[in-house]
């Protein structure tokens, strides 16, 4: 069978309104699901138009009680599809079918409220592939975490063969298929080279252990070019290096020579940036706080600067921030806060590896210590493909 016709959305009409197929009961095994019939949020009381649709037995369904809106046909080539859509006291049913001539044929509904939200759907498939079986995927997003029902049946039939259309698998839920990648870091089985190709002097180095040094894992120089090995591969070149968020940027900032800058028209900044006291001040004693928590010694002031005359109000408000920047500063010190995290970032056109770093030390020559989370990401679809805890330093 032609496999792109299998990856088309498939829906089939399956009620006695529409007409498409019969809606004689057949048996199915409730007490083997997950979902129950009235599942809500603690608290809440729910609508009684939910709680009249049990997606576990779909033949139950009873529109009748129901205000058909709209119908809306999609239908192209091969496939037949429609979506039907009810409203009952301002809860909305969608039931979208389709159907893809001898390939298979699906089924879905769907359970919204009036902003649009997925309360609950089920979706129902007659797959015609390499082999032929149903499946079931029943959600109910009303409780936490939202639960699901799977269920799947092998066919030695196909459906133009039977007498009736199956609508439903039943039976005992599973668990839902997954078709994940992952990929981890591997312990490199030969030498990057030299990756400090514009002789910067300057390189990061990351490892598999924390106290075994013969495990590196990545390799960087300051010059941007960095080679790192995942399970099953051999060397990979990226680019990258230390970013400008996180530790990097607070780092610069607190090496300014004036952090906040009082002018006499009123445009104050800090670090730069524009700044107001009176309806940011809690996001500016952040700022404050970042900067000096990247600090080796703690200051005892912090510096600024006036611009023409500023009023002495003013001032002592700055001052009061500053006081309170170094007190909240010097506490979270106390408590093992070393301030915000390092950012690596590297990538080439297939992958993109993130590395979020908290200091935990100095090495022998006075270069800050990592240990970091590091993500293995898709670089066109940014999905996470997998992470590990890597030790490391960057130095020069």
């Amino acid at each position: 069978m032609n496999n792109t016709h299998h990856h088309m959305v498939m829906v089939t009409l399956l009620l006695c309104t529409i007409g498409l197929m019969s809606c004689q009961p057949q048996s199915t095994d409730s007490e083997d699901t997950v979902l129950s019939k009235h599942s809500t949020p603690d608290g809440a009381t729910e609508n009684k138009a939910i709680t009249s649709i049990d997606l576990q037995n779909f033949k139950t369904i009873d529109l009748s009680s129901w205000t058909k809106l709209a119908s809306k046909d999609e239908s192209g080539g091969d496939a037949e599809i429609n979506t039907t859509r009810y409203e009952n006291d301002g809860i909305f049913l969608e039931m979208e079918n389709a159907e893809v001539g001898e390939y298979g044929y699906s089924n879905q509904q769907k359970i919204l409220d009036a902003e649009g939200n997925v309360l609950k759907e089920r979706r129902f498939e007659f797959v015609v592939d390499d082999e032929m079986y149903i499946q079931e995927t029943i959600k109910d997003y009303t409780t936490s975490p939202t639960k699901t029902c799977y269920r799947k049946k092998k066919m030695e039939k196909h459906f133009m063969q039977m007498d009736e259309r199956p609508i439903e698998v039943g039976g005992t839920c599973q668990d839902a298929p997954t078709k994940t990648i992952s990929l981890n870091f591997e312990i490199m089985d030969n030498s990057c080279g030299n990756v400090d190709k514009e002789d910067t002097g300057c390189t990061c180095s990351f490892r598999a252990s924390k106290d075994d040094y013969s495990t590196s894992v990545i390799s960087s120089a300051f010059d941007g070019n960095a080679c790192m090995q995942f399970s099953g591969m051999g060397i990979i070149e990226m680019k990258g290096g230390l970013t400008n968020n996180g530790r990097a940027l607070w780092t610069k900032r607190s090496q300014m020579e004036h952090w906040i800058t009082l002018n006499e028209k009123g445009e104050d900044t800090i670090f730069d940036d524009p700044m107001n006291i009176a309806d940011n001040y809690e996001q500016h004693l952040s700022e404050l706080v970042s900067a000096l928590l990247v600090m080796d010694e703690m200051p005892d002031e912090i510096p600024y600067q006036t611009n023409g005359t500023v009023g002495m109000g003013h001032r002592s408000n700055v001052r009061d921030l500053c006081t309170d920047a170094i007190q909240a500063a010097k506490q979270a010190k106390s408590k093992g806060d070393s301030g915000p995290q390092t950012e690596l970032l590297y990538q080439n056109e297939a992958y993109e590896v993130i590395l979020n770093c908290t200091v935990i030390g100095k090495t022998d020559s006075f270069s800050d210590k990592y240990e970091c989370k590091a993500i293995i990401k898709d670089k066109k679809t940014g999905k996470e493909l997998g992470s590990q805890v890597v030790w490391g330093s960057c130095q020069c």
